[in-house]
């Protein structure tokens, strides 16, 4: 075999792009149609596309009784034309996301390929399609990946409109173009963020000028012409109501504080170091070394790098100082980060920098961390302390934080050989790595490590993620109630609703909270509720001797379900 042939092929630039394209069309796509709609993001854009496709208005949002007023329309187009070609199903609500995801890779490869050359460029598509946040909202029906491929198109043509050559070009006012198309998928935040980053940008360097130099009266009237019709048609549509709840609810109190607040109390500052560092996993574990060996060259890193670090210092900062915070917020910032970290390894090995004979340490404790774990899950202490997180005892874990760490703990002990065998592999696959780089084959190992990440994903939506999702989907379910209950009868949701048994039922239906439950359960035969609202209020009403309970979520499921008919009489 003719290894030079070999390598000489693999450093085509068409042959990498069909790596890479391989690689992530497999991580993206491996069992994307996977039952059930399983956050609240996916049932509502079910719901919302079915109701578009049926009504055939494509101008408005209509979700009966429920909240119309969170995410303007564009994101749900694209979920609508998927759903037209492919059918209203998992796996065509999921697609836009996906496609949005392989663009960001795309353009982030071409990024960083203008910056810092082609192997860096690879590498940074690599890293970003693996961070766990990333890849995990790409095979969700989520705006936020939808709005990060836009930003993506922002940020590299605002490289190309001004940063590659610090002066405008035409490249600008596509730009501004862009900006307003995107203020249709996400609301204002979509143009805010970019101007706090070249605002920030021109504060730190004190390049005051440039604010002037970017044509900025010509880039916000391209921006409202662009990206206000929509908004205008919606508000009179609702008489006013949209703008109110949107602009005013959905956006100015989440950012200073409203009623969405947890506890009456703002997230606290520190709030994303730790989203950050879970979201970019594996890759996190490198931005502490990576940081240590830059603290003495920030005064001499080229400007390009700066436009990066900007960006992600702007994503962070902002989401930072909200009151409101979600994890999700800050995925704007990764495609930047990836393409650091792509550098940063690329200096390692050009340097041919070994890992000193300290790290198998590390492995060490690596192994260390991997018995404790294995201990506690055997002896029950996860399962405890998940059991704990579900009655919200637990500072930052939630009740389905907690679910899941007590259904992991029954899969655990419930095929712990299996489990044993598969850390005993990771860890034997991960010194064998270390033993690569030890010899300074910074690319060599990266070539083991992303073949055995991929096989690990695929091992783990193929096989793995169908057990978890049986109690994070209320599908089954939904298909009792469809048996269950008339197609001409309605559905009473008592107090609070899920969306994707709204989608999945496919019965008319109520939304009842407060002074309209009575009325509601007086005029109807069939009654949907979450099973804690059931078990702590509803059976204790004296209104429970009228019904009986016909159905249920499977047990142990996160967001039980409780279906109740009417007794005849």
């Amino acid at each position: 075999m003719n290894w030079g042939k070999i390598n000489a092929a693999l450093k085509d630039n068409r042959v990498q792009w069909a790596l890479l394209l391989s690689f992530v069309t497999i991580a993206f796509f491996v069992n994307l149609g996977a039952d059930g709609l399983f956050s609240a993001q996916e049932g509502r854009s079910g719901v919302l596309t079915r109701n578009l496709l049926h009504s055939n208005n494509w101008l408005s949002v209509d979700f009966p009784g429920a909240a119309e007023n969170e995410k303007p329309i564009f994101s749900y187009w694209l979920y609508a034309i998927s759903a037209w070609c492919f059918g209203l199903n998992e796996f065509a609500f999921r697609l836009p996301g996906v496609i949005a995801a392989l663009l960001t890779v795309v353009m982030t490869v071409h990024l960083a390929g203008k910056i810092f050359g082609r192997d860096c460029a690879f590498l940074a598509g690599y890293i970003l399609c693996t961070m766990a946040t990333f890849l995990t909202l790409a095979r969700t029906v989520r705006i936020d990946i939808i709005l990060t491929a836009f930003y993506m198109l922002q940020m590299l043509l605002l490289y190309y409109g001004y940063f590659q050559k610090r002066k405008a070009t035409g490249w600008l006012y596509v730009f501004y173009a862009v900006t307003g198309f995107s203020m249709i998928v996400k609301g204002p935040v979509s143009a805010v963020i970019p101007a706090f980053m070249i605002v920030l940008y021109a504060v730190v360097f004190r390049q005051w000028r440039m604010l002037w130099e970017m044509k900025p009266i010509s880039g916000v009237l391209i921006v409202i012409l662009i990206g206000s019709p929509w908004f205008i048609y919606e508000s009179v549509r609702t008489h006013g109501k949209f703008a109110f709840e949107f602009f005013i609810y959905h956006n100015l109190e989440r950012f200073v504080g409203g009623s969405d607040l947890k506890d009456g109390k703002h997230a606290p500052l520190y709030f994303y170091l730790g989203k950050f560092f879970a979201g970019t996993l594996p890759w996190s574990l490198a931005v502490p070394f990576a940081l240590w060996q830059c603290r003495r060259k920030w005064r001499s890193l080229r400007p390009e790098t700066y436009y990066l670090i900007i960006w992600i210092a702007s994503v962070f900062i902002f989401f930072s100082l909200a009151a409101i915070k979600r994890g999700d917020y800050i995925l704007l910032l990764y495609p930047a980060v990836a393409i650091l970290l792509a550098r940063y390894f690329e200096k390692l090995n050009a340097a041919n920098l070994k890992l000193t004979g300290k790290w198998v340490y590390g492995w060490s404790v690596l192994v260390g961390l991997v018995v404790i774990a294995t201990v506690l899950f055997i002896s029950g202490a996860i399962y405890k302390l998940g059991f704990k997180a579900t009655g919200n005892d637990v500072p930052h874990l939630c009740v389905r934080d907690g679910q899941s760490m007590m259904q992991v703990s029954d899969l655990v002990n419930g095929h712990l050989p299996g489990f044993l065998i598969i850390m005993a592999v990771i860890l034997t696959f991960l010194f064998f790595v270390g033993k690569v780089l030890a010899q300074g084959k910074i690319y060599q190992a990266l070539a083991w490590f992303l073949p055995g990440m991929l096989l690990l994903l695929v091992l783990f939506f193929q096989f793995l993620q169908p057990v978890l999702d049986v109690f994070n989907t209320n599908k089954p379910f939904c298909a009792k109630v469809r048996e269950l209950v008339p197609y001409d009868k309605t559905i009473v949701y008592v107090d609070d609703y899920d969306a994707e048994v709204v989608f999945y039922t496919d019965r008319n239906y109520i939304i009842a909270k407060e002074e309209r439950i009575a009325p509601a359960i007086a005029a109807n035969d069939y009654l949907l509720m979450f099973g804690k609202h059931y078990r702590k209020n509803f059976s204790k009403q004296p209104v429970n001797n009228d019904f009986e309970l016909i159905a249920t979520s499977p047990e142990g499921h996160n967001s039980p379900m409780i279906l109740l008919r009417r007794k005849s009489k």
